[in-house]
């Protein structure tokens, strides 16, 4: 074709373009270890110190270049090609020194006793708090071990557990503390190179910490058939490690700071019974885990802090994590009346979206934006059925979780008023307002209507509420003792059927980054279906 042949003028080579990337990592990791345990009567004490030091630093290199002398030449230099970009670059190293030990003791298989403390220092922190201690401590009380505890009891074990301990995160960059530079170009009659400051040093930056308390019961009924395990907790982190503004006059907006402090509580209860204990066996084992967490302080002022994509979440003292803080849609302006009847925005027309006057003040502006959910669940649970008959065996896992909120950014960037109907759309805006004889269905905005499309609100914000099959396994043990010790043909399916209220995206699982709070189409868990053979010999 014409528009490869045109190019073959210039010479073999010409059009050539190569590069080069070079990647090195290195990493050390020197641990020493003392351990001591003794038992004497009833009584058993075992104790370990140890010291650790890690090490971990790196550099990275780019090349690239255009122009060849032929197509042959597999390296290259400045006077045989034309270069295109020459980068090299050292990361800042990060170190990590811990001291640590721990004592247990065990009296008669009733009481047990932990005690532990460490001491970490790490050089991503500033140089006045790069040092911190974490202690924990726990006690059990196996209260069915007595010997007033009948073993003809209904209950036939029966164990009390506490504890409380500390520990510190510093997933922080390794710069994070440091006056950093960067690449800037200034005009002096002319534009030149030079570099600018990108962040402050901060000589207190330090650890964020986590404080936990936990009580717990472990119990058994019926020699076991039935056996129950719960905890309660509560965990409050303080200073945490977080992006703060600061005045624009520096030449930028973030930097790192230790804020304000998060509380997270709530409870996880795990069942495991014997349903069926005959030719027949049928076991289930259920939990479900409730969590709350709450913003409790964000520095000496208080004032909250706004993330996420656009701003759409935000850090707010007395509100959960992260809440979703958009727009509040509640209709469309459906009569030329509503727009006297209801607050409205600027240049606000007939067709439109209509929010909710959030702040009462009788428009509508960005003040208006307000709490409308959070990412996180209320509620997660899981339960597993296992059946055995013979050689055959099912399982059958199902999952699911309530109370959350995920932001579907695909559906908004595919699926917004003001796009036009020049593309195929979903098929709510058949419902969709056309005029004040044809309103629609009174929440689906003219598709003509731009002026909230560029708003972030409540249309995309959809429950992350499922129910899932998430595992059913088929198996059959042959009958083949003679020629192998064991043998097994199974049949298992994976991510079978999902029930959920999403249609912003492909699945409420199926969402962006390690929070999980958007979708910009990622692609789901997907569906499989597998035939297998486990042979022992």
């Amino acid at each position: 074709p014409s528009n490869i042949t045109s190019k073959w003028s210039n010479g073999e080579g010409y059009e050539t373009t190569g590069s080069r990337s070079d990647n090195r990592s290195h990493k050390f990791l020197l641990q020493a270890l003392l351990k001591y345990n003794k038992t004497f009567a009833k009584h058993t004490v075992s104790g370990m110190a140890g010291y650790s030091m890690e090490s971990s630093n790196g550099s990275s290199s780019n090349l690239s270049a255009k122009q060849f002398p032929d197509n042959a030449l597999e390296v290259f230099d400045m006077q045989d090609v034309v270069m295109q970009k020459a980068a090299a670059n050292l990361s800042t190293p990060s170190r990590l020194l811990s001291y640590f030990g721990r004592v247990q003791y065990e009296y008669d298989d009733r009481y047990l006793l932990t005690a532990s403390i460490r001491r970490d220092g790490s050089s991503r922190f500033g140089k006045n708090s790069r040092w911190g201690i974490f202690p924990a401590i726990s006690a059990a009380y196996r209260i069915s071990n007595e010997n007033f505890w009948s073993k003809d009891f209904i209950v036939n074990s029966l164990k009390i557990r506490a504890s409380w301990g500390m520990n510190g995160n510093n997933s922080i960059p390794s710069n994070a503390s440091l006056a950093v530079l960067d690449n800037a170009n200034y005009t002096s009659g002319s534009i030149i190179n030079g570099f600018a400051p990108i962040s402050l040093a901060n000589q207190e930056l330090g650890w964020e910490k986590t404080d936990s308390w936990n009580i717990a019961f472990d119990m058994g009924l019926f020699k076991n058939r039935i056996f129950i395990s719960a905890d309660y907790y509560i965990k409050t982190t303080k200073d945490l490690l977080y992006k703060v503004n600061v005045p624009a006059l520096l030449g930028f907006t973030k930097a790192w700071g230790n804020i304000g402090s998060i509380r997270n509580k709530g409870f996880e209860i795990e069942l495991h019974t014997k349903n069926l204990v005959g030719k027949l066996k049928w076991n289930t084992s259920f939990n479900i885990g409730y969590n709350e967490n709450k913003v409790i302080s964000l520095g000496d002022d208080n004032s909250s802090y706004f993330t996420g994509f656009e701003n759409t979440q935000i850090f707010m003292v007395g509100q959960p994590v992260k809440s979703f803080y958009l727009y509040d849609a509640v209709g469309v302006y459906q009569k030329q009346e509503d727009l006297k009847k209801y607050p409205v925005m600027q240049q606000t027309v007939v067709g439109d979206v209509r929010f909710r006057d959030a702040d009462g003040n009788g428009y509508i502006n960005d003040n208006d934006r307000t709490l409308v959910g959070k990412p996180d669940p209320d509620f997660t649970f899981g339960m597993t059925n296992t059946f055995k008959y013979k050689n055959f065996d099912l399982s059958i896992l199902i999952t699911g979780q309530t109370g959350g909120k995920v932001y579907g950014l695909l559906g908004r960037a595919m699926d917004r008023p003001g796009m036009g109907v020049s593309i195929n759309v979903l098929s709510r805006w058949k419902n969709m307002w056309r005029s004040e004889e044809e309103p629609g269905d009174g929440k689906t905005p003219g598709i003509g209507n731009s002026n909230t499309g560029q708003l972030y609100d409540t249309r995309w914000l959809y429950s992350s509420d499922f129910i899932k099959i998430k595992n059913i396994t088929l198996g059959y043990k042959l009958p083949l003792k003679k020629i192998v010790q064991n043998a097994r043909v199974y049949v298992t399916a994976e991510n079978l059927i999902m029930w959920d209220k999403y249609d912003g995206g492909f699945s409420p699982e199926s969402s962006n980054g390690s929070s999980g709070d958007y979708d910009y189409g990622a692609y789901p868990q997907a569906r499989v279906i597998s035939l297998g053979v486990n042979v022992t010999f």
